[in-house]
């Protein structure tokens, strides 16, 4: 009896055991090889990978000695005798690009009790396996986002007929999406975004009656939006922003009555904004920006209580200015960019209170900016191209919250406030092209932050500038065009990227510790450096030590003063591809080095009192535009036909077509232009997509897009 007693409490403890802590029987052998083997085939790849880099330090636990439902990224149906692994959580595992090609995911689909697979975030390349999904029958959710994948979907996906989930973002999957997405009939979320796919999309997306996320943004769909989108009544969220759409918005699109998010942006739509879009009660936010829609703006979209956010700029789309607004939605963010809006600034925008987003650029504004404008507190505020006057509300720069200010292209004409430096997370502050006087408010070295500064194109003077933290993160400034006189500032921190001081007064010497400044030393292969130093008026001689910014792009120092030889250390700018000296007193002879300039593509050193033969080899060979050496006297080779001392006379060349002598000036004009342009463009995307929690590509380039 005693013995009775002790083997039932022994197993009753055991029962618990089991019960309260994990499973009492391990996973299945073969599931566990599996996994091994996938764990394997991960450090198989390239030896010359460090240890501490490779995947399997994420893995530590998967190992032959334990039960692999304990392992990490393992969960198994502790339900199921068998204990099978049922989800495999694998994100973010593969560390460096381009490490694991999709063969090595094979022992995966050995796995056939799988119902969920997640591999994004791990840059694997190659097609996505094909036959073997065949195995995976049961499978409600898989997830190869922020990859490498090629090639066009495998038909076999679109046989998993429990699927719930499927996202196949962020990679670089091709072709059409065939009509048998349509076999998903229990897909929930579809997200196929940032790839490369083409064609219609297939109206048999309709057959998708359990979709709540259609997101397609960031490919090449093109044609019209199918008419059987209607049909999708549990939608919330539909995302077709940046593709090749044309034609009109369905009016079928008013029948998705649950839809909260409606983005059509970045597309070719045309016709007008239809009637049809006040019957979504639900919506929240409405991108239908950069289009060709046309007519007037419907009054009816600001009586949309439950709108939130609502861009509609870039369009053809009219303003109706005699329109009084009495809006009934509370709106975050408002984009109304070349909409015709003439005169002051609406009244009714003092009512939204909610406002962190305010894009009015491209439109006929006048007059000042309203003291309750500045009271609002917006992050982002984009007044460029308006014929707004006066001067800044000091109030403006009182908030905590302002991160963007772009007022430029205006008629603006005062001193910026003293109070400027109040705002203290501004990131971007674009006032070029206004009349803006005086000196820069010394509080503008208060703002940390800031990571652009451009003030061209003003009249603002004086010898005195603020004088940031070495430690600032001030990365573009462009203080050209200008009075500004005395000597060059080197008083904005280490991390300047973009330096352009050009057609202003500045006087005396390049200074030395131009170099001193860390980003300029230190660059990545990213970096790029543009130092505009032109029509002022240094002289002495450029120093030696400009030969240490590596990174250095584009370097323009004409019309200036700047005498004594070139130095031979330009040579080591190995990624210069724009170099204009011209119209200096600069002597003695070019450099050979200039033959390691690998990359060079324009070089200007006209009108100075150069001599000698012009060096030959590398890009020198390509530098064949005689103006670019005209006004040396004592210059000479085969590009000017001038012969060198003891040689024999050159050849006589062809002369340059009038097609090549504007190429040379437009490959001039696109490095000093086109670079400022793409600099602010891609700084702007990456911040708007980081504030409207956009995700970009993780594995590839091309995820600058997401603005607003």
């Amino acid at each position: 009896m005693a013995k009775s007693r002790l083997v039932g409490l022994c197993y009753l403890i055991f029962s618990l055991s089991c019960l309260s802590y994990s499973p009492c029987l391990s996973c299945p052998e073969d599931h566990k090889q599996a996994l091994l083997q996938f764990k394997s085939n991960l450090t198989q790849k390239p030896k010359t990978e460090s240890s501490t880099d490779m995947p399997t330090s994420t893995l530590l636990s998967w190992n032959s000695t334990s039960d692999c439902c304990r392992w990490e990224r393992v969960t198994c149906d502790i339900y199921s005798s068998s204990q099978p692994v049922i989800h495999l959580n694998l994100s973010a595992l593969i560390p460096s690009p381009g490490l694991v090609d999709s063969g090595a995911l094979a022992p995966l689909f050995r796995i056939q009790s799988l119902i969920e697979l997640d591999l994004s975030l791990n840059a694997i390349q190659g097609e996505i396996p094909a036959d073997e999904f065949l195995d995976f029958t049961g499978l409600v959710h898989l997830n190869l986002s922020s990859n490498s994948f090629t090639g066009a979907i495998p038909s076999q996906v679109f046989q998993l007929r429990y699927l719930e989930h499927l996202d196949l973002s962020t990679n670089l999957i091709s072709g059409n999406l065939s009509a048998d997405v349509g076999l998903l009939t229990n897909l929930k979320a579809l997200k196929l975004d940032e790839n490369n796919f083409v064609g219609e999309i297939p109206m048999e997306i309709g057959d998708l009656t359990q979709l709540k996320v259609l997101s397609l943004r960031h490919n090449r769909f093109s044609g019209r939006i199918p008419t059987s989108v209607s049909h999708l009544r549990e939608l919330h969220v539909m995302d077709f922003k940046n593709n090749t759409l044309s034609s009109a918005i369905p009016v079928e699109i008013g029948d998705l009555r649950n839809i909260s998010t409606l983005s059509l942006s970045q597309n070719s739509l045309t016709g007008e904004i239809p009637d049809s879009i006040k019957q979504l009660g639900q919506l929240e936010m409405l991108q239908l920006d950069a289009n060709s829609l046309y007519g007037e703006i419907p009054p009816w979209l600001f009586e949309m209580e439950a709108l939130k956010r609502l861009y509609l700029g870039g369009n053809k789309l009219v303003w109706n200015n005699s329109v009084k607004i009495s809006p009934k939605t509370s709106l975050s963010g408002l984009s109304l960019r070349s909409c015709g809006i003439v005169g002051k600034f609406p009244h009714w925008l003092s009512s939204q209170k909610e406002l962190n987003f305010l894009d009015l650029s491209y439109n006929n504004l006048d007059g000042t900016i309203p003291e309750w404008l500045g009271e609002m507190e917006i992050r982002i505020l984009l007044l460029s191209d308006n014929n707004l006057t006066g001067s800044l509300p000091p109030c403006l720069f009182e908030s905590q919250k302002l991160s963007i200010l772009d007022l430029s292209r205006n008629d603006f004409s005062s001193e910026l406030p003293d109070n400027l430096g109040n705002a203290t997370n501004l990131i971007i502050l674009l006032l070029q092209r206004n009349r803006f006087m005086g000196s820069l408010p010394e509080s503008l070295s208060r703002i940390q932050g800031l990571l652009m500064l451009d003030l061209s194109m003003n009249r603002f003077s004086g010898d005195r500038f603020p004088r940031f933290d070495i430690n600032a993160s001030l990365s573009y400034l462009d203080l050209s065009f200008n009075g500004f006189y005395g000597d060059v500032p080197m008083s904005f921190g280490r991390k300047i990227i973009v330096l352009a001081l050009g057609l202003n007064n500045f006087s005396g010497s390049l200074p030395e510790n131009l170099t001193e400044m860390k980003s300029l030393e230190h660059l990545d292969v990213h970096g790029n450096r543009i130092t505009d130093l032109s029509r002022n008026r240094l002289s002495d001689q450029i120093p030696s030590s400009l030969g240490n910014l590596e990174g250095l792009k584009t370097l323009n120092i004409s019309y200036n003063e700047i005498s004594g030889e070139i130095p031979s250390s330009i040579g080591d700018l190995k990624n210069l591809e724009s170099m204009d000296l011209s119209h200096n007193r600069l002597s003695g002879q070019l450099p050979k080095s200039f033959a390691r300039l690998q990359q060079l593509s324009t070089l200007d050193v006209s009108n100075n009192e150069l001599v000698g033969q012009i060096p030959e080899g590398g890009q020198m060979n390509l530098m064949n535009d005689p103006n670019s050496f005209a006004n040396n006297s004592g210059l000479c080779g085969a590009v000017i036909q001038v012969p060198c001392p003891g040689t024999s006379p050159p050849e006589v060349s062809p002369d340059l077509s009038e097609n090549d002598d504007k190429g040379a000036l437009l490959s001039w004009e696109m490095a000093v232009v086109g670079y400022p342009i793409g600099f602010i463009s891609t700084l702007v995307a990456a911040y708007f997509a980081g504030f409207f929690r956009l995700r970009t590509g993780a594995t590839h380039t091309g995820s600058s897009r997401d603005l607003c």
